[in-house]
């Protein structure tokens, strides 16, 4: 596969990225199978772009590797923007979430039961001597209902900061990978260099040895013609 062709390639995978992103802020399609989906041309934009980066540092005149490496840089740039922008969405998005979620469950806690300070109210017939105990525990329900919401925020955090640590492990796993291939191929063209250098050392030994053989021949030839000749 030629390097235009995965270059054309890559291209549309961003373009495709740029367009599923659009999706997301929109609010037009927040699936689950959109993000995988999303994550795994990022991948692919990633492994792609090293191949192009390879392929143009191997080029052998000056100008072809100079405009290589300027359309690997835009590459990056662009899969750069795009990652950041694809990290801010998602944490904008599971922080709403956590909020909504957050709500649900104190609705639903409480939902279809009366609050202790309903219960209170029943019990002391709205006695005016009880609005002052009345009012500190709403002061004190409202703290503890504060806690908790911070409480879920934090345990969101928490969660959000795992799900960022085990895409990072995902990407250095690919980032291993590829090393480790580039390892592989900078170790059979050591290989092959070795080979080539083993075998000019070979041949010039066997030159060396040609020459003084002729050197010695022609004295040789030439003592013959002096002596039987001259």
């Amino acid at each position: 596969m030629s390097s235009n062709i995965v270059y054309n390639n890559v291209n549309k995978l961003l373009t495709q990225v740029g367009q599923d992103l659009q999706k997301l802020e929109t609010g037009f399609d927040t699936s689950q199978a959109l993000q995988e989906q999303i994550t795994a041309n990022f991948v692919s934009i990633k492994r792609q772009t090293d191949d192009l980066d390879e392929w143009g540092k191997k080029e052998i005149t000056a100008i072809k590797r100079e405009k290589a490496l300027s359309r690997v840089a835009k590459v990056r740039d662009e899969h750069r923007a795009l990652t950041s922008q694809f990290d801010k969405w998602k944490a904008q998005h599971y922080a709403a979430q956590a909020a909504a979620t957050a709500v649900q469950e104190r609705n639903e806690l409480f939902g279809g039961r009366p609050t202790p300070i309903q219960r209170y109210r029943v019990d002391s017939h709205m006695d005016p001597h009880a609005d002052s105990t009345i009012l500190m525990m709403e002061q004190a329900l409202n703290e503890q209902n504060a806690g908790v919401g911070a409480s879920v925020n934090r345990l969101d955090e928490f969660i959000l900061m795992g799900r960022q640590s085990l895409q990072e492990l995902v990407d250095q796993r690919n980032m291993l990978k590829n090393t480790r291939r580039r390892m592989l191929d900078i170790a059979n063209s050591l290989g092959l260099s070795t080979s080539v250098i083993r075998f000019i050392e070979q041949r010039t030994v066997t030159d060396r040895y040609i020459l003084y053989g002729g050197m010695v021949l022609m004295v040789v030839l030439m003592y013959l013609i002096v002596r039987y000749f001259g």
